[in-house]
C-alpha cells in the first residue's frame, strides 16, 4: 500500500509540474528533433500572450491567434530561447521597444514575424544580439523601416523584408558589424530606388539580392556596382523597367551572374541578351578592372558573327600595365590593387531603338594603345589620378551584322554613291552620243579634207570650196 500511495503522490506532482511548464491552450514537447524543447500556442481561442512558460524552452510558436499585444517582458525569463516564431496573428500591429532584450536572449538565432499586421517596428528592435542569424518580417504592412532597427549583429546572415509596403530603405540599414550577410530580400514592395551606399557595409559578403516586384523604372546601379566578386544572384523581374540604354551598365555588371527570369519588358520577362543595346553608350567612373588574368567561371552568352572587342585606354602617372582577361566576361569586380571608387554618377544616353539580338561581351586590352572595332560599341570612361585608372571602354554591339549593315547611315551613303554613279554614267553616254553624231555628219553638212572645206548640197553637188581656217 505504501508503494501505491507513493505512486499516486508522484503522479499528482508530475501533473502539476506539466501544467506549470505548458501554458493553457498550448502544447509542449520536451525534445523536438528540429527545435529542441518546444512550446506551441495556436488557435483563435488564445487572446493574450501565454504566461508561465518553462525557462528551459528553446523554441516558441505563437500563430493564428487573436493576440493584439505582446508585453515587453514576454521573454525576460526565457534565457534559453533560440527561435521565436510569431506568425499570422492578424490583430498584432506593433511590438514594444526592447522586447528582444539582448541581456537575456544571448542564444537567440532566429526571429520570424511573418504574416502579422505590423505597420511599424520600433527603433533598436534587433540590437546587440550576438547569435542572431535570420530575421523574417515578410507579409506585413510596413511603410518604413527605421535605420537603427538592426545594430551590432555580427552573426546576421539573412534579412527578409518581402511583401510589405516599403517605399524606401535607409542608407544605413546595415552597419559595419554585419560582415556575414549573404542574403537580402526586399521583393514585392513599392521601392523605386535604393540608397547609393546601402550595401557598403556588406559589399564583401552579400551573394543574393531579391528586388523583383517593385517599382524600379531604372535598376539601382549606384547601389549594385559596389558589391564584390562573391555576388552571384540577383532578381529584378516584374518591375516597370525601361528596356533601353538605361540597362547598358546593368548588362555589363550582370555578366556571369544568375539573373532569374531576366528583365520585364512591356510585361514580358526577357533575357538580358535578347534586348538590343548595340547603339548604347554609357559613361561611368566606377567599373573596376582586375589586374590579373582569371578564368571565366560561367558560360558565355552566344556571340554574333563578328567577334566583339573592348577598347580600353589606361593612363597613370607612373608606367604600368592593366590587363583585362581576354575572351572572358566583363564583371564588376573590385580591383585587387584597391583602387578607390569615384562617386560620379553614370551619364546614360538613351535611345528609343529596341530590337531583339544576342551578344557576348568580351574584353581584350593593353596599355596604353587602344584597339578599334568595326561594330557599334558601348563606351565607358573612367578618369582618375595615380591610384586610379583612366579607362575608356568600348563595348560590343549586341545585334547581328545584317541589321547593322542596313543602318540608316549606311543606307544614306549607298544612296549617295548610287546617285553619283548614275549621273556620271549618264553624262558619259550623252557626250559619247553627241560626238558620234558629229562624226557621222548627221548634225552638220560639213565634210573636212586635209586643206580644204567642201560644202555639198542635198544631192551631193559641190556648192562651195574654201580653205580651212584652222577651226
Amino acid at each position: 500500500m505504501n508503494f501505491v500511495h507513493f505512486g499516486i503522490v508522484l503522479g499528482i506532482l508530475c501533473t502539476k509540474y506539466t501544467k506549470a511548464a505548458c501554458p493553457n491552450g498550448c502544447t509542449c514537447e520536451r525534445q523536438n528533433l528540429d527545435y529542441g524543447e518546444f512550446v506551441s500556442c495556436t488557435g483563435t481561442n488564445i487572446v493574450s500572450f501565454p504566461k508561465d512558460i518553462s525557462r528551459s524552452k528553446q523554441t516558441i510558436l505563437l500563430s493564428n491567434t487573436n493576440v493584439d499585444t505582446i508585453p515587453k517582458d514576454a521573454f525576460t525569463n526565457l534565457p534559453n530561447l533560440i527561435r521565436i516564431f510569431i506568425n499570422q496573428n492578424k490583430k498584432l500591429r506593433t511590438l514594444p521597444s526592447g522586447i528582444f532584450n539582448h541581456t537575456v536572449l544571448k542564444k537567440l538565432e532566429v526571429v520570424n514575424l511573418n504574416r502579422n499586421s505590423l505597420t511599424r517596428v520600433p527603433d533598436h528592435l534587433f540590437n546587440n544580439l550576438p547569435k542572431l542569424r535570420q530575421v523574417y518580417i515578410n507579409g506585413n504592412d510596413l511603410l518604413e523601416f527605421p535605420s537603427n532597427t538592426l545594430r551590432n549583429l555580427p552573426s546576421l546572415s539573412q534579412l527578409h523584408l518581402e511583401k510589405n509596403n516599403l517605399t524606401s530603405l535607409p542608407e544605413n540599414l546595415f552597419d559595419d558589424s554585419m560582415t556575414q550577410v549573404v542574403y537580402a530580400s526586399f521583393a514585392d514592395n513599392q521601392l523605386s530606388s535604393l540608397p547609393n551606399n546601402i550595401f557598403k557595409p556588406i559589399k564583401n559578403s552579400l551573394q543574393s539580392l531579391y528586388i523583383e516586384k517593385n517599382q524600379f523604372k531604372f535598376l539601382p546601379m549606384n547601389a549594385l556596382r559596389i558589391t564584390g566578386k562573391q555576388f552571384i544572384e540577383v532578381t529584378v523581374h516584374s518591375n516597370p523597367t525601361f528596356c533601353n540604354c538605361s540597362l547598358a551598365e546593368f548588362a555589363i555588371w550582370a555578366e556571369g551572374k544568375i539573373l532569374s527570369q531576366g528583365v520585364t519588358c512591356n510585361g514580358v520577362n526577357t533575357a538580358l541578351n535578347k534586348i538590343n543595346l548595340t547603339h548604347c553608350e554609357i559613361s561611368t567612373t566606377t567599373i573596376n578592372i582586375p589586374t590579373t588574368k582569371t578564368e571565366p567561371s560561367t558560360t558565355k552568352l552566344p556571340s554574333t558573327t563578328k567577334t566583339p572587342t573592348e577598347e580600353i585606354t589606361t593612363t597613370t602617372q607612373e608606367p604600368s600595365t592593366t590587363t583585362v582577361p581576354s575572351n572572358s566576361e566583363v564583371t564588376n569586380q573590385p580591383s585587387t590593387t584597391g583602387l578607390p571608387l569615384s562617386t560620379k554618377q553614370p551619364t546614360l544616353i538613351v535611345s528609343t531603338r529596341e530590337e531583339t539580338t544576342e551578344s557576348s561581351t568580351q574584353a581584350a586590352t593593353t596599355t596604353p594603345a587602344p584597339e578599334t572595332s568595326p561594330t557599334p560599341k558601348i563606351a565607358t570612361k573612367i578618369e582618375a589620378t595615380k591610384p586610379s585608372v583612366e579607362l575608356t571602354t568600348k563595348l560590343p554591339g549586341v545585334g547581328d551584322t545584317e541589321s547593322q549593315d542596313t543602318s540608316d547611315e549606311n543606307r544614306k551613303r549607298k544612296t549617295i554613291i548610287i546617285a553619283v554613279s548614275v549621273t556620271a554614267v549618264t553624262s558619259v553616254v550623252i557626250l559619247s552620243l553627241i560626238l558620234c553624231l558629229f562624226h557621222t555628219g548627221i548634225l552638220s553638212t560639213r565634210r573636212f579634207r586635209k586643206d580644204k572645206v567642201v560644202i555639198y548640197d542635198a544631192e551631193g553637188n559641190v556648192l562651195m570650196t574654201e580653205k580651212e581656217r584652222g577651226t
